[in-house]
């Protein structure tokens, strides 16, 4: 079944610009979706995932940096929130602190409300693969949701460690660990400051292992942010090598532009959330581009 939050929620805050930001979160009725909406002069919708891929518009975001709000749209959708209304007074949403633990804090507080309507999802229906200049990405259809994120670009900044893992996805790996990973620069500021603090050999090692964890599980989230825009189910295997955010987009443009090929519409039929994997009706999507 489909669920909104219980209650409106607000803040406010510094978005990359520097600028100060208000927005709200307010409940949705059925199938209205995701839904954000700038509101510093006549509203305008800037991302809708209900019409996500039949209406490509959102993509130019009408000068909104859509980037900004990702974090906010995976955290609606690993917690299960279907419809809601975000309003926004600029064009970007604030930053929130160095990482996303404050959405989610947010998100959970005003609680949720469930509504009698089937929920209706996207699903991965063919392996894809998109490459660019030694970065690829590769999309699996499976039983599962599993990441697995390796960047060998990291060891210029992290010497003599290796990078990358392997996660099988839960909503509880992404509460406590991917919403609270902070971003790299945060990450490599803290490592950087290792080699001029005057700590003990096991007691800096300890504490590089934890920043390498740390920074695993943010390339982690960043790849979940780019696949929730699409509001594709939680059924494959994500696997990524020098992933950046230009070869993220690209992976979206081409799920876009070959939706026909590679997605089709799944919808529940049974509020079971036991059974919801088994019993599906699910139809191919023919999108005009």
């Amino acid at each position: 079944m489909q669920n909104t939050i219980a209650t409106a929620i607000s803040g406010r805050g510094k978005g990359f610009s520097q600028a100060v930001v208000h927005f709200s979160i307010n409940p949705a009725p059925e199938n209205c979706g995701i839904k954000i909406v700038r509101t510093d002069g006549f509203p305008i919708e800037v991302y809708n995932s209900s019409t996500v891929l039949t209406s490509p518009a959102w993509l130019e975001s009408n000068g909104f940096d859509l980037n900004t709000a990702k974090p906010l749209i995976a955290i609606f959708r690993v917690l299960g929130i279907d419809n809601v209304i975000v309003e926004v007074d600029g064009t970007e949403l604030p930053s929130m602190g160095k990482s996303a633990e404050s959405y989610l804090f947010l998100v959970r507080s005003a609680g949720k409300r469930q509504q009698f309507v089937e929920k209706g999802t996207i699903h991965l229906s063919q392996p894809i693969v998109v490459s660019d200049k030694g970065k690829w990405i590769r999309l699996i259809p499976s039983t599962k949701f599993r990441l697995a994120c390796l960047n060998s670009s990291f060891q210029k900044s992290f010497p003599f460690y290796n990078f990358g893992t392997l996660v099988e996805f839960s909503e509880a790996l992404f509460v406590t660990e991917m919403c609270r990973a902070h971003s790299s620069l945060e990450i490599k500021k803290a490592w950087n400051a290792l080699s001029v603090d005057d700590l003990p050999e096991n007691t800096q090692k300890i504490r590089k292992q934890k920043l390498i964890r740390e920074m695993n599980y943010r390339e982690l989230f960043a790849s979940l942010c780019g696949l929730t825009v699409l509001k594709l189910d939680f059924s494959f295997d994500y696997v990524s090598f020098n992933a950046d955010q230009a070869i993220r987009d690209k992976l979206i443009l081409t799920l876009l532009e070959n939706a026909s090929t590679y997605l089709s519409e799944r919808t529940e039929i049974n509020e079971n959330q036991a059974n919801a994997n088994d019993i599906t009706h699910s139809k191919s999507l023919a999108i005009g581009y």
